[in-house]
């Protein structure tokens, strides 16, 4: 082995407890922030796109249908006009909001997150709030909405109708999972981080005169 590569071997096996104590640190900040930098409470639910005259049609133009629903959908739930529609409808208190137009909307797109399936038809929405009860209240009012109103958005023409596959599915946010994960990738992070800032520390001594530890 070459006395470089068995000096920095024996660099890190002397501070092995300094670099794992700077990877915990990194880890239990990397998970704090998650909790504290997202909201409490989140829901989840699974919509199907159908169509009423699908027998009518072959399955290209089904699909390519769902495909533009769908991405019409995602637009629209985080758009003010549906958020209206939800307070208009009794569903949400006009008083949860402010009163000017771009905050408020900044606070329904912070609030409302959707994401569409790999397989075209397939809608997946998710509300986030500080309390399970505010959370539950905003998934049904956006499942009430997207389930009997679609034709205010899509136009009368549209035959689309819009199903509830799963949810609202209330759960704490992050989940244990994402903490788990958040917590891993910051020990891996801050034990890289410690071994870099270690062998960039014998690089700079490197330019010195060789220390005699290395023919030892």
């Amino acid at each position: 082995m070459h006395p470089y590569t068995r000096y920095i071997l024996a660099q890190i096996k002397g501070n092995f407890w300094r670099i794992l104590l700077g990877g915990l640190v990194v880890s239990v900040c990397s998970g704090l922030f998650l909790i504290f930098s997202q909201p409490a409470y989140r829901a989840d639910t699974a919509f199907l796109i159908t169509f009423k005259d699908a027998t009518q049609k072959d399955y290209y133009t089904v699909s390519r249908s769902a495909e533009y629903v769908g991405k019409t959908l995602s637009e629209v739930v985080v758009s003010e006009r549906f958020l209206d529609a939800a307070i208009e409808a009794g569903l949400l208190s006009p008083t949860a909001f402010s009163p000017d137009k771009k905050e408020r909307l900044k606070q329904w797109t912070d609030m409302v997150a959707v994401s569409r399936g790999a397989d075209f038809g397939f809608l997946n929405v998710r509300v986030f709030g500080d309390t399970s009860r505010a959370t539950q209240r905003t998934a049904k009012a956006v499942t009430e909405i997207l389930t009997t109103k679609t034709a205010a958005f899509l136009g009368d023409t549209a035959n689309v109708e819009i199903r509830i596959l799963s949810g609202p599915i209330v759960e704490r946010n992050p989940t244990f999972s994402e903490l788990m994960l958040a917590a891993i990738g910051g020990l891996i992070l801050g034990v890289g981080l410690q071994v870099f800032i270690m062998l960039l520390r014998i690089s700079q001594a490197l330019r010195e005169p060789e220390p005699e530890q290395f023919y030892q």
